[in-house]
């Protein structure tokens, strides 16, 4: 079973400033724990981005079930009718 590193990390308790060091086959693998940084408000979208047109009148349709029309049988020519 293969484990993400995401997954494998939400499982350990990182502080905040540290730096982690570990050997990982053969390299050094060093990882930097910072704080989320805060999202910028000019990221924030308050008002809508888009706007629908209100809804008008529509269709309404009704189906009933039962057996479909047949296609229309094609007429094959006979060697004779062929030029």
């Amino acid at each position: 079973m293969s484990v993400s590193l995401e997954e494998a990390l939400k499982q350990v308790h990182l502080e905040i400033g540290k730096t982690y060091t570990c050997e990982v086959n053969g390299k050094i693998v060093e990882m930097r724990v910072r704080e989320a940084p805060p999202l910028p408000e000019a990221d924030i979208m308050l008002d809508a981005w888009v706007e629908l047109p209100e809804p008008g009148p529509g269709v309404v349709g009704y189906s009933q079930l039962g057996e479909p029309d047949w296609p229309d049988v094609p007429e094959i020519p006979t060697d004779e009718e062929t030029p």
